[in-house]
């Protein structure tokens, strides 16, 4: 029988901080009965596995990037918008890398919500295509350019690259400009 008061919202919320404090490479049951101050075989009475806390925690680090997704796009439209949305990407990566880490593990949860609420980020972004004149497979291979853009330059200055000048926020800015006025130019 479950712990009296003990709750999946609280199971979640302390598996979402073992991820970010321990790294989403180290999290184990374990350690989160420990944290919760249960034994690990009655975590069971509220989960079935570890990969289902591991696919909740993925749906919060989601849902998260999407509502900042969301903020940065108020009021803003075409390029304004896709620089925005770039920004606060990384911005997302960079104070949350544990959770990031979740997000781009996604595929190989092979749990289908997940990646449907992750495709689900990309309307966004194909709604804001739509003022670019882009036929669907071009707006395919944009959104795959952006994504892979974004994902490579915030891994690698997660990883310890681009210590040297110039600022990596200039760099940044401007690889991701360069994309969007590529939009612009006539094919």
């Amino acid at each position: 029988m479950p712990r009296k008061g003990l709750t999946m919202e609280e199971i979640i919320n302390a598996a979402t901080s073992l991820v970010e404090e321990k790294g989403y490479d180290n999290f184990s049951l374990c350690e989160l009965a420990s944290r919760l101050d249960v034994k690990p075989a009655s975590l069971y009475n509220h989960t079935s596995n570890v990969a289902q806390i591991t696919n909740v925690v993925g749906h919060f680090a989601l849902d998260t990037l999407c509502e900042e997704l969301k903020k940065s796009q108020k009021g803003a439209n075409g390029k304004e918008k896709l620089l925005n949305v770039a920004n606060a990407y990384r911005k997302y990566a960079l104070n949350n890398r544990e959770l990031y880490k979740v997000i781009v593990n996604m595929p190989s949860y092979n749990d289908d919500s997940l990646l449907k609420e992750g495709r689900s980020i990309l309307k966004e972004l194909y709604l804001t295509l739509d003022e670019y004149n882009l036929t669907h497979e071009e707006k395919i291979h944009f959104a795959r350019a952006y994504r892979s853009a974004m994902h490579g330059f915030v891994s690698l200055e997660m990883n310890g690259y681009f210590q040297n000048e110039p600022n990596t926020d200039e760099s940044y800015s401007f690889m991701i400009v360069a994309l969007i006025n590529s939009l612009l130019k006539e094919n």
